[in-house]
């Protein structure tokens, strides 16, 4: 009886143990796959916060060209602001300068015999007035604009100037280079300096001459 007795024990201590172990063996499965588990979300996360950090990067990037595009807009729109305000300038100037030679003309016209003091001299003459010569007409540059090269010049619409037309730049007999017409007054006109046209280390001065020849000269 003691020997089943001690038999059944053996047994059911044996059992237990089975199961004890069976247990065990399924617990370190189960850990062992949430261990995966845990690898597999820690990854994704890693690789999901170095995607946004990258975002961030990029979206940072993207402001700062922003701001600094609005800044070079700005920077761009005073510029020209500042260049009409130039050119009006230029142009109150010129019809300051035509208004005051028109009054000196009709004195003298007026006059049977002019008082020397009051006729202008020839270089005065020179600055303002336009003559023809054989193959064109020839006038003066009035005013220069180095910062966006374009020059005012006192031949307008009433002496046949015509936008786009091309006009030779000249001091003496040295030719300077070339000019295009880009705006038309009825006495001045605006003109664009064809920088490839001028050489290195010339610089446009007022009081240059010009010389037009016509349309499509």
């Amino acid at each position: 009886m003691s020997k089943k007795l001690i038999s059944l024990t053996i047994i059911f201590m044996l059992g237990a143990a089975c199961l004890s172990a069976w247990n065990l063996y399924q617990s370190k499965a189960v850990l062992t796959t949430k261990n995966n588990t845990i690898n597999a979300q820690q990854q994704l996360l890693d690789t999901l916060t170095k995607e946004l950090q990258s975002a961030k990067q990029e979206l940072t990037l993207a402001l700062t060209n922003q701001e600094k595009n609005k800044t070079e807009l700005a920077e761009t729109k005073a510029a020209q602001e500042k260049a009409a305000n130039d050119l009006l300038a230029l142009q109150k100037q010129l019809a300051d300068k035509q208004s005051e030679q028109s009054t000196k003309e009709t004195d003298l016209q007026g006059s049977h015999q002019p008082d020397q003091k009051n006729v202008p001299s020839s270089s005065d003459n020179e600055s303002t007035l336009s003559k023809t010569i054989p193959g064109g007409l020839e006038g003066k540059i009035l005013a220069v604009n180095e910062t966006y090269h374009f020059v005012v010049i006192n031949l307008g619409e009433h002496h046949g100037m015509i936008k786009g037309s091309e006009i030779t730049l000249k001091r003496g007999s040295q030719i300077l280079g070339e000019a295009k017409v880009t705006s038309v007054e009825p006495l001045t006109s605006v003109a664009d300096l064809v920088m490839k046209s001028i050489p290195k280390g010339i610089t446009i001065q007022s009081g240059d001459s010009i010389l037009y020849q016509g349309p499509g000269k």
